[in-house]
């Protein structure tokens, strides 16, 4: 029985840190120690397997952080965002130490599968020079192709790196044939190539970048083709920064089929190990010796994020680095893939249409939400405008036509609201009440008599007395609503309205 490298009792408390994340069960709690410490190496393929679940909080903390990185390029002014579906397995950070011989890339804290932004970097930087210097191999319009001086403005100037640039006698002499002739073919291709540079009208401005001022610069100025040309000296002493910034990718593994929120197992399975290993004739009476590794299974959900600093880029670049990193990324997917095994197959993939298409539509709405706020907006404020218009011109109004406004606006309400029951006949009491104590003060008789013609009409639509009175007290009530009205018309000031109750 293979157990964790830790106290058992811990090991028995956490459930055999079945809820931990796969990164700590593979790298911390990793299942093949025997009672005295060794390796149980039979063990290595089950033990692997013990690591490829995802645990449902450990996949709401995957899914977590693969939002924050969605909110947090929102925040940037310019990037490029790629939604992508491995089609092969995805295995990375092979060359770690481990027990059964190949590690795999976890990031720490988390214990979660991640392809670091260096490594996506690399991956774009060789299609980039690939897509340079061979267009016509792999069918790239001139439009969609860099140059390498866009390479060298995007991704950085890196002199160590480049099958073009001259070898020594001594790393010519033990490279291959066939490794000879395809670097022969690059330094043919990157001659033509720094022919055409020269006319690069950004080409002083990186020269400025890259050269520190003196007179290397002012000579390289005057005469860029120099430049150029000794850049197979210069290379090793210049190393500048790319205007991208990539960042690390989290991948998601798939959420439906027999790999849902699981890793997998892969078997590599090398030949001749007496022959490579222990210096023994090739022969196939050899023992294959299989050998397990963790892989992120095909169908799993990978979002590259990459952030350009534009106001590093000269005028043209700046307009067009999209469609150029694009157009490398269409390439990577197509012929190089990401991680570790990419010669046989593994780290394959394709652009996720049908995620790119839901961040269009999501976009879409965002874009119909804000011009409906902003909409929204613009009418409150038509409306506030409207209302404080309306509200300078009533108080410009005289007394008594801003009362004959209030009876207006009052009844309008009674009118909308149905019936008028004996619960709400109150509310029309003061408000008949409220015009006739203003109208029997004015002074100018038309005023008043259309007060009360006002009265008489209200009296007659709702009632001259409240729903439910008693048939005397009808009367009375009516006989105080008859005089208020002939007060109003006769400008008693002394008299007194009815109460609302009346």
């Amino acid at each position: 029985m293979t157990q964790a490298a830790v106290i058992q009792r811990v090991a028995s408390v956490a459930g055999n840190f079945s809820d931990a994340a796969p990164g700590h069960r593979f790298n911390l709690y990793f299942p093949i120690w025997r009672d005295d410490w060794s390796a149980d190496n039979n063990h290595k393929k089950a033990a692997i397997a013990d690591c490829t679940g995802v645990p449902p909080r450990v996949a709401d903390l995957l899914d977590a952080l693969r939002r924050r990185q969605d909110v947090l390029f929102d925040t940037y002014a310019e990037g490029l965002r790629i939604s992508a579906l491995s089609t092969a397995p995805f295995a990375t950070g092979l060359g770690n130490e481990h027990p059964v011989e190949n590690g795999f890339a976890f990031l720490t804290p988390y214990g979660l599968p991640y392809l670091a932004g260096s490594g996506v970097k690399g991956v774009l930087r060789r299609a980039a020079e690939d897509l340079a210097l061979l267009p016509e191999d792999y069918c790239a319009a001139a439009s969609a192709a860099p140059t390498l001086l866009d390479v060298w403005w995007l991704f950085g100037f890196e002199g160590a790196s480049g099958a073009w640039w001259p070898l020594t006698g001594k790393e010519e002499k033990n490279l291959p044939d066939e490794a000879k002739a395809g670097r022969a073919v690059l330094r043919n291709r990157f001659r033509v190539q720094r022919a055409r540079l020269v006319e690069r009208l950004d080409l002083p401005a990186f020269i400025c970048r890259v050269i520190p001022p003196g007179k290397d610069r002012t000579r390289y100025l005057a005469d860029p083709r120099q430049f150029l040309n000794e850049l197979d000296n210069l290379r090793g002493g210049i190393q500048t920064r790319g205007a991208l910034t990539f960042w690390d990718v989290f991948p998601r593994p798939p959420s439906q089929g027999p790999f849902k929120d699981r890793l997998a197992v892969e078997i590599m399975t090398p030949h001749y190990t007496d022959y490579y290993q222990h210096g023994g004739t090739p022969n196939d009476a050899g023992q294959p010796n299989p050998i397990p590794f963790l892989a992120v299974p095909s169908g799993a959900s990978f979002d590259f994020y990459v952030t350009c600093a534009a106001h590093d880029l000269p005028e043209q670049l700046r307009q067009s680095w999209k469609p150029l990193l694009q157009a490398i990324f269409d390439h990577a997917f197509d012929w190089l893939g990401f991680g570790a095994k990419t010669a046989v197959g593994y780290g394959v993939m394709c652009l996720d249409r049908s995620a790119e298409e839901a961040r269009r539509e999501a976009q879409r709405a965002v874009v119909e939400e804000r011009e409906r706020e902003e909409a929204e907006r613009r009418r409150r404020e038509q409306d506030a405008g409207k209302a404080a218009e309306e509200r300078a011109a009533f108080e410009s109004l005289p007394e008594s036509e801003k009362a004959f406004r209030r009876f207006a606006d009052g009844l309008a309400v009674l009118d909308t609201n149905g019936p008028l029951e004996k619960d709400r006949y109150p509310d029309f009491s003061g408000l008949v009440n409220a015009l006739a104590e203003q109208a029997q003060a004015w002074p100018d008789a038309a005023e008043r008599r259309r007060a009360a013609d006002l009265l008489t009409d209200a009296f007659d639509r709702f009632g001259w007395f409240a729903p439910g009175l008693k048939p005397d007290k009808r009367k009375k009530q009516e006989t105080k609503r008859r005089r208020m009205v002939a007060d109003v018309r006769a400008g008693s000031i002394g008299a007194q309205p009815g109460s609302p109750d009346d």
